[in-house]
């Protein structure tokens, strides 16, 4: 199953420079891509989609259903981290 995702990964770098509406349509809302977050599967979605998903569904790409448990656990650490050692420096309104 993961083989046929790195095919089309493969497939898709391969292509000419030009990007087709399918490229910048997010498969949930069917909008253009807002804020899009790209999964280890090479799916994209919005943001804000994308973390609807997660609360209300599963922790799967809505597309392919690759499980993204850790994946997603191994993104809000980076987060956490950044925020907590990066973020001092910023002061908010």
């Amino acid at each position: 199953m993961h083989g046929k995702y790195r095919q089309e990964i493969g497939e898709m770098a391969n292509k000419p420079g030009k990007l087709t509406r399918q490229d910048v349509t997010c498969p949930i809302c069917w909008s253009m891509l807002v804020e899009p977050t790209t999964l280890p599967c090479n799916h994209s979605l919005c943001a804000v989609c994308f973390k609807k998903h997660v609360e209300e569904t599963s922790l799967c790409c809505p597309c392919c259903r690759l499980r993204l448990s850790i994946w997603i656990r191994k993104v809000v650490k980076e987060i956490n981290f950044l925020m907590k050692y990066c973020g001092r420096g910023f002061k908010t309104r």
